[in-house]
């Protein structure tokens, strides 16, 4: 049974609460279960190319690291993510648990569930809120990226699956919009939660004929 957390509550008390849960969340990654951790595989790709490089910059062999040194850098990765990564990144991390988080005594814990089971009478902590699903969009749709007045609309050309989002190399959806008037980018985005963002901050995207798209983009 899944309840919602905090409807109705003022936003100064939910911005407490969601601190708290941020805190229990990083505290987490310390003590699961090593294979719990999301997107084991590919943290431990980008950990070993990181190594690698810095051993051919060091002119050193990039020697092989005990098991111990091994789980040690992935726990510290994912908390550096999880700490100081954009928001998709932290997105992905917690998506990728495997396992469901549940809220015990005011204490998050990570409950790997045997097959077929499920566990009941626990909160869902993402769960609070369900306007914070991403949009039911279609390709060719219109959307807009970001909150402010002045956000640019941007035409949904490409709709990533879900293996491609938990890849973390990719963001919900792809688009294309016309920046700054001046020429037409396609960029991916992610749903924050309250809006459409880019998934990076800096450029990003690639050229595109704008003229090739919905003439809406340019009004």
């Amino acid at each position: 049974m899944e309840r919602i957390l905090w409807s109705g509550l003022p936003n100064e008390l939910v911005s407490h609460i969601f601190a708290k849960l941020m805190f229990e969340l990083y505290a987490i990654l310390d003590t699961a279960e090593i294979d719990l951790i999301g997107m084991k595989d590919s943290l431990i790709a980008e950990i070993e190319r990181f190594y690698k490089i810095q051993a051919f910059l060091d002119g050193t062999e990039n020697i092989d690291r005990s098991k111990d040194k091994k789980e040690y850098d992935l726990r510290k990765y994912a908390k550096t993510i999880f700490e100081e990564g954009r928001i998709d990144e932290r997105r992905q991390i917690l998506k990728n648990l495997k396992g469901r988080l549940i809220l015990k005594n005011k204490k998050i814990y990570i409950d790997k569930l045997p097959e077929g089971t499920q566990v009941r009478d626990h909160v869902n902590i993402f769960s609070y809120n369900k306007s914070m699903e991403m949009p039911n969009v279609k390709e060719g749709d219109i959307i807009k990226i970001g909150d402010h007045f002045c956000a640019p609309k941007a035409q949904v050309v490409r709709i990533y699956i879900t293996e491609e989002k938990n890849s973390g190399l990719c963001g919900d959806v792809e688009v294309v919009y016309w920046q700054n008037k001046l020429k037409g980018i396609k960029e991916d985005v992610i749903w924050s939660g309250e809006n459409w963002e880019f998934k990076t901050k800096g450029p990003s995207g690639s050229y595109v004929d704008i003229d090739h798209y919905d003439p809406r983009l340019k009004n």
